[in-house]
């Protein structure tokens, strides 16, 4: 403010809210532009374009809007814990705009984020306390087995998964050429890389 009235820093001129950069546009250009992102987050980003509630200026977003948005993914039946990932890539989308000089109100995404963690609106996925037991395992693993038209080798990446305490992408972008034989470990791996 002080900026402002020292003429160090102009305000935005903002007459007519129904102006500038929709919600929508704003993921869209983050999606073809920010750093590659993974299958699921690709498919969250394009719900959230879609979504009726984004085709609206980010000028005029506020603290009620973000609540109407997170409201709508739990009428889908969302767990909160899954609301929550939609909500974190909307609002840092919208970040990575304002970060880059678009008209979008930084300070309402922080404090509306804050709000929905505080009033437990969104919620972190809970804690697992328990493995399977190694029967539960073999019940599991004779069942896959005995499917005859599974070709993907689940045994093998659930075991890999077990013990190396990696996520499924991790597991799957492991390449022959990643095993150090002599040394018996495999790196940690890489992110995808951008394309």
């Amino acid at each position: 403010m002080a900026q402002i009235q020292l003429g160090l820093l102009a305000p935005r001129q903002n007459d007519d809210p129904e102006t500038g950069p929709r919600v929508c546009d704003l993921i869209q250009k983050r999606k073809d532009k920010g750093r590659s992102v993974d299958k699921t987050a690709t498919q969250n980003l394009n719900f959230l374009i879609n979504h009726e509630r984004c085709q609206i200026p980010a000028s005029a977003i506020d603290l009620k809007w973000f609540q109407d948005v997170a409201e709508d993914l739990l009428k889908l039946e969302m767990m909160p814990q899954t609301a929550a990932t939609y909500m974190t890539m909307l609002a840092s989308s919208l970040k990575w705009a304002a970060e880059r000089d678009e008209d979008v109100p930084y300070g309402v995404v922080v404090r509306a984020m804050k709000v929905l963690w505080h009033d437990e609106i969104l919620a972190r996925s809970e804690a697992r306390e328990r493995r399977p037991t190694l029967d539960e395992l073999d019940l599991i693993f004779d069942a896959v087995l005995a499917n005859k038209r599974q070709k993907i080798p689940v045994v093998v990446i659930s075991v890999i998964a077990i013990f190396s305490c990696r996520r499924l992408g991790e597991i799957c972008r492991l390449r022959w050429s990643d095993l150090n034989v002599t040394h018996r470990l495999i790196p940690k791996s890489k992110p995808p890389s951008a394309t």
